[in-house]
Formats: C-alpha cells, structure tokens, sequence
C-alpha cells in the first residue's frame, strides 16, 4: 500500500511540474509575492529538469537570478540559455551583452552587441540607454548602431504576413496597398503599450477616413482577457493575436519584435517608412504619407 502511494505522489509530483506553463508561471510569482526566492529558484529548477521547454522555465530562472543579485550565476544561466535556444535570439546576445556589461567586460559587451544587431535587432533603445555609456567610445560601437539601423529595413518592402483577427477574419498587409499602415506591437499587460492607446485612437479618428489603418498585433496569450480588454476600452482598428508566447508570435518574428511597444508606419506601395516612431511625430509622419 505504502509502494503504490508514494508511485501515486511521485507521479502527481511530475504531472503538476508538467502543468499549463500559465499555471507554473503564476506559482512562481506567488512564491515571490511570498518573499520566498529561493523557494521559487527550487521550483524553476525542477520544472527545468521536467519540462520539455527548458528553454521557457531557464528564462524564469535567468530573471530570478538577475532580480536577486546573483550575477554569476545570471550570466552562466544566460550561457546556457543562449545553447539551448539554438544561438539565433535578438534576446539572447542582448541578455548577455547588458551581464558582461554589469561585470565590466568590455570586450565581451561589444561582442554580445555586434552578435545582437546581427541577429536582427532592430531597437536602438536596448544600447542607447545611459548604462551603456562605459562602451559608447569604444572602437566598434557606433558600426553597431549603424547595423542596427540598418535592420529597421526603413524604404525597403515591410515583411508581408497574414494574421487572423480576433473575429475569425483573416487580413493580409499586401491586401492593404493604397493606404497607409500602422503595425502596433503590444499587450495588455504591457503598461507603456496600454499609455499608447489614447494617442492611436486620436490618430485612427482622424485619418482613417483619409485611407490611414492600424493593424494591432497582441502577444498577450489570454484571449479572453484580450477580448474584454478591446471591449472595454472601444478599440476601434482591427487586432489579432496568435494566442503563444512572448517570442513565439510569427508576425512578431518576422518583424523582429525583442520589446514592446513597437511600431512600424508602412506607405501606400507597402514600403517601411518609419520605425517607433515618438508621440509628436506620429501625426506629421502619417499626414506626410498620406499626401504622398
């Protein structure tokens, strides 16, 4: 009897480690919540030697690292991400550009950098912050920004894609030639995004009916708190969302996305015209477009 209830227990252990990932995630914040970090480490770690996607809880566990001050351990956690996620992620080489960067490794900073804009980074945001100012005069560091400028693909045809929209609907970016384009990368649970949205619909009020659109790409995984969201606040420009993970959106990769929000503006002929564009900019640049 003893035997079968401790297979009964062990395989009950397994099977809740093997749990929605939703529901690993929000145990892990509960233990935070709690104060107990180290308790939330334990967890991460058995989920990573049970789960199929080590590559998932190791972020977890890299963030838990990082916010407990355990840089060491951050930057082999990091290592070891980078290996596991096949050594092609934008969000890779930036993670360990800004470790070696807190560890006063130089050389190993650029290099993660240049790997980055290699990669496809498109963001001038991850190196253009004050913490990066110890690499802003070394030899190689404004041919980086140059190369991530250049990945922002600006007068070059915007990637096309077709998504499904939260009513079933499918839209095509190429079927949208003859008017001009806002692509919009967010989430609900992304407040910078969320402070966005009074400026958009100011924007979709006044120029949609001059051939001006928003195409809303979501990367919550939520559909249901997606849904009440758009009901909620009036969103009037249509929005799609594949439902999957920060990093597994297709759109969201074919775009690079590595932070949200971000914005691309696409012209008439369905050329990338402008990238993130800041709140004051956005109305000459759409006029501009659309005048064109």
């Amino acid at each position: 009897m003893k035997q079968w209830l401790f297979v009964l227990l062990f395989f009950s252990a397994i099977f809740f480690l093997l749990a929605d990932k939703v529901e690993n995630s929000e145990r892990i914040r509960e233990l935070l919540k709690a104060g107990k970090m180290e308790n939330a480490l334990t967890f991460t770690e058995k989920c990573i030697s049970h789960s199929e996607d080590k590559e998932f809880y190791l972020g977890w566990k890299l963030e838990l690292l990082k916010m407990s001050k355990q840089m060491d351990r951050a930057l082999d956690c990091a290592l070891i991400l980078e290996e596991v996620s096949g050594g092609k992620k934008v969000s890779s080489a930036c993670t360990l550009a800004e470790l070696n960067l807190q560890k006063g490794n130089r050389s190993e900073t650029l290099k993660w950098m240049a790997r980055a804009a290699d990669r496809g980074l498109k963001d001038l945001r991850f190196f253009g912050e004050e913490k990066w100012d110890a690499v802003k005069k070394e030899l190689g560091y404004q041919a980086i920004l140059r190369r991530i400028r250049d990945n922002q693909g600006i007068g070059r045809p915007a990637p096309v894609f077709t998504v499904q929209l939260l009513n079933g609907e499918n839209l095509n970016l190429a079927g949208m030639r003859g008017k001009v384009v806002l692509i919009d990368f967010w989430a609900t649970w992304c407040n910078p995004c969320i402070k966005t949205i009074p400026a958009l619909k100011e924007y979709y009020q006044k120029f949609n009916g001059k051939g001006f659109e928003i195409i809303g790409v979501s990367l919550d995984r939520d559909l249901k708190t997606l849904k009440e969201f758009m009901v909620k606040e009036k969103i009037p420009w249509p929005v799609s969302c594949s439902g999957r993970e920060w990093g597994q959106d297709q759109t969201a990769q074919l775009y690079s996305v590595e932070m949200i929000p971000v914005t691309f503006l696409v012209d008439k002929k369905g050329s990338l015209r402008f990238y993130n564009l800041k709140k004051d900019e956005f109305q000459q640049a759409i006029q501009t477009l659309l005048e064109e």
